[in-house]
C-alpha cells in the first residue's frame, strides 16, 4: 500500500474573506498550512494546526520578516517541477516543502493611497507586497503543479473540485494563474 504524499498549502493573505473556512476545509481535505503574521494568527485562533515560517525557514526575522516568504524552502517549493525527479531531489535535500496551493493577496495599496493623500512616500513603500507579488508569480508561473489563488471569490470552487476529484482540473489552473498575473499587474501599475 503507497503512503499518499503529503499536501502543503500556503495561505498569506490580507484580505481574510473566507479564510478560516478555507483552510478548514483544506485541512479537512489532508493538506497542511503553511502561514505567517496575521494570517497565522487568525488561522491558531480558528484552533487550526499551522506550520508557522518562522518554524520552516532559517532566520525568518531577518529585516523584521520581511524575506521569510521569500526564502528558497519556500520559493522552491512553489517552483519545483514535480516531474523532474532532480528537482524534487534539491527540494527534499535542502529541506524545502512541496507547495500545491497557494492563496494569496496582497497589501491594499490603491486604497491606503486613495484613502490618505498625504501618505509619506515611506509609508506608501512599506504598503508595496514584494514577497506577495513574487509568490504569486512563482506559484502561477507553475501552475501545472500549484493552484494560485488571489481572490477568495474562488475558495469555494477550489474545494468544491478537489473534493470532487482530489485535484483542480489543468484548463482550471491556468485560468487561476492567468488571473494571478493580471492581478499583480494591475498591482504593479497602482
Amino acid at each position: 500500500m503507497s503512503k499518499k504524499k503529503e499536501r502543503y498549502a500556503l495561505l498569506n493573505v490580507t484580505d481574510r474573506t473566507g479564510i478560516v473556512e478555507f483552510a478548514y476545509a483544506l485541512t479537512e481535505l489532508g493538506y497542511r498550512l503553511i502561514s505567517s503574521g496575521g494570517t497565522a494568527a487568525a488561522l491558531k485562533q480558528a484552533e487550526l494546526d499551522v506550520i508557522a515560517l518562522k518554524d520552516a525557514v532559517p532566520a525568518s526575522d531577518l529585516l523584521e520578516g520581511r524575506l521569510d516568504m521569500l526564502h528558497p524552502r519556500i520559493l522552491g517549493g512553489i517552483t519545483a517541477d514535480r516531474d523532474n525527479p532532480g528537482q524534487m531531489r534539491d527540494l527534499e535535500r535542502h529541506g524545502g516543502l512541496p507547495v500545491d496551493l497557494v492563496a494569496v493577496n496582497l497589501y491594499p495599496l490603491a486604497s491606503a493611497t486613495s484613502d490618505n493623500k498625504d501618505m509619506a512616500q515611506a509609508e506608501v513603500l512599506d504598503y508595496v507586497d514584494l514577497a506577495g507579488s513574487a509568490l504569486l508569480r512563482a506559484a502561477a508561473r507553475n501552475f501545472r503543479h500549484v493552484v494560485t489563488l488571489c481572490d477568495p471569490a474562488d475558495y469555494q470552487g477550489i474545494i468544491g473540485s478537489l473534493k470532487q476529484y482530489d485535484r483542480v482540473l489543468p484548463e482550471r489552473r491556468q485560468m487561476l494563474a492567468a488571473k494571478a498575473f493580471h492581478y499583480t499587474a494591475y498591482y504593479d501599475t497602482t
